[in-house]
């Protein structure tokens, strides 16, 4: 798996930094989610030196059976073994162990946290989410909400206002 690894300069003696695994937006690459969000806020809170910050690359589609987007299950295991180098690699603590994705990478962090919950201390999901339980009809929305229609052709959701339910 590609990835890009920001990584202090120099690395305590004993496992005391923190890993933040980043899983970037659909369009995105290694870059999207290393120095923003994750470097700009460890710089403002003064603890970027005190970070390893791993941003990940999905496949797309190399590899996936269907092409959805970006980060599909064919990502998991790559995803998985990045991870578990970066603990082999570098002086980490596991109990600041963190997990971020944005928009399609939110996606995947919160479909990839489920099989690995007893190694991240926090998941971050902003744009972006996953519910094993989501069917068609529950991303309707709400009874007696304003809402747009989600109709389904060929795999491909075409969204139509129709004002109410």
């Amino acid at each position: 798996m590609k990835f890009k690894a920001r990584v202090p300069m120099s690395l305590p003696k004993e496992k005391t930094l923190g890993l933040i695994l980043a899983f970037h937006p659909h369009g995105g690459n290694e870059n999207s989610m290393v120095d923003w969000p994750s470097k700009t806020f460890l710089e403002r809170q003064g603890v970027v030196d005190d970070y390893v910050i791993i941003g990940l690359k999905s496949r797309r589609p190399n590899g996936y059976e269907e092409h959805l987007g970006d980060w599909e299950k064919a990502d998991h295991g790559p995803s998985y073994e990045t991870f578990r180098w970066a603990m082999k690699t570098y002086p980490v603590d596991r109990r600041r162990v963190h997990l971020i994705g944005w928009s399609r990478g939110g996606f995947m962090a919160t479909r990839f946290i489920w099989d690995h919950l007893r190694h991240f201390a926090t998941v971050t999901a902003y744009a972006g989410a996953h519910s094993p339980g989501w069917t068609r009809k529950s991303l309707g929305g709400y009874p007696n909400q304003d809402w747009v229609k989600l109709k389904w052709k060929d795999g491909i959701v075409n969204g139509k206002w129709t004002g109410t339910r």
